[in-house]
């Protein structure tokens, strides 16, 4: 029996520990899956990273954004040995990983909006009183702190801080890479973020995205994505209504499900 994805040759931009869930349900479904992290993730340490994770207790609530933000503040939170007890917090979650992950650490989730992202969390907290709420934002250098500021309308005092860093990842580290997506027909790209579709035109030295996206099939994971891609002409194609690269791959799966219908 034919599997959907048989011989599709799929470019995933994510990092690669990221990526590994994703490359299993796609290779499952027959795709040629080309890993190619365009972005490098890596932990800040300075003063006021140092200082607000050491002062944790001053907080009594903490909103983790991505896996990533979960996994930095508690590697920050080893190192300097800060007593951190999870239980006394208030932990908002966006994103069914995210949330696994902080249930993998002994944090009870308290909150997480139906659909992952931090419009829906504004959305689905603007009739509730924060007024209680001290709340720690850990965030990546890229984070649009001003974004986080929305929910001090409801009362709640915000601090952002950047704890990694979203970087370009080296061309150099990816020129195997690069030479195979020279040679391949690539039947979808996937960007989980703007961050990765950036790195992707920066790596590839791409002129003209609108010209080199042309007719091509791209997946986005949710709106921001969506409209990052859009402000610079492109417009992707494969879009789910649940901002998760499980829904990113079910939609795929329905994408060429519903081409095979067409043309049968």
């Amino acid at each position: 029996m034919k599997r959907i994805l048989e011989n599709k040759n799929i470019v995933l931009t994510r990092t690669a520990q990221q990526s590994k869930e994703a490359i299993v349900l796609l290779e499952d479904l027959g795709a040629n899956v080309i890993n190619f992290p365009t972005i490098k993730i890596s932990p800040i340490s300075n003063f006021i990273v140092n200082e607000t994770i050491a002062n944790i207790t001053s907080f009594n609530s903490i909103i983790f954004t991505s896996e990533n933000a979960v996994k930095y503040f508690l590697l920050k939170v080893n190192e300097l040995k800060v007593k951190f007890a999870p239980e006394k917090f208030h932990i908002i979650s966006i994103g069914k990983k995210t949330s696994d992950l902080c249930k993998q650490n002994n944090m009870q989730i308290n909150f997480q909006p139906n659909r992952f992202s931090w419009n829906y969390l504004v959305e689905e907290l603007q009739n509730t009183d924060l007024s209680d709420k001290n709340i720690f934002v850990p965030c990546s250098n890229l984070a649009d702190k001003k974004k986080y500021k929305q929910l001090e309308k409801f009362g709640a005092k915000i601090t952002a801080v950047s704890i990694y860093k979203n970087e370009i990842n080296d061309a150099e580290y990816l020129s195997d890479k690069i030479a195979l997506l020279n040679k391949t027909n690539i039947d979808i790209y996937i960007f989980s973020s703007p961050s990765t579709f950036n790195g992707f035109v920066k790596i590839l030295n791409i002129k003209n995205a609108v010209e080199y996206f042309s007719n091509k099939n791209i997946a986005v994971i949710g709106p921001v994505t969506e409209k990052a891609l859009n402000k610079v002409g492109v417009y992707p194609n494969i879009i789910p209504d649940n901002f998760s690269m499980p829904d990113v791959v079910k939609v795929i799966e329905n994408f060429f499900n519903q081409k095979d219908r067409t043309t049968a």
